[in-house]
């Protein structure tokens, strides 16, 4: 597989591991991603100020990057 593929197997397990940690960092990451909703828009679809959906998006990607590394 080439660098800048993502492994949509690990992507889906990694996204269900962050929705039992945190359903709504998750429900953000769909939304956006899946979706197609800009942040702003998602956040105020899970009733996020702004605030909220920077820290929940935040600890998404950190989240989904560390076990998304390939070295992991």
């Amino acid at each position: 597989s080439g660098s800048g593929e993502v492994d949509l197997v690990a992507l889906d397990e990694a996204l269900a591991e962050l929705e039992r940690h945190d359903p709504v960092a998750a429900g953000l990451v769909k939304l956006r991603y899946f979706s197609g909703f800009s942040h702003a828009d998602a956040a105020e679809l899970l009733g996020l100020t702004r605030r909220q959906a920077d820290g929940r998006w935040a600890l998404a990607r950190a989240w989904l990057f560390r076990r998304l590394r390939p070295d992991s």
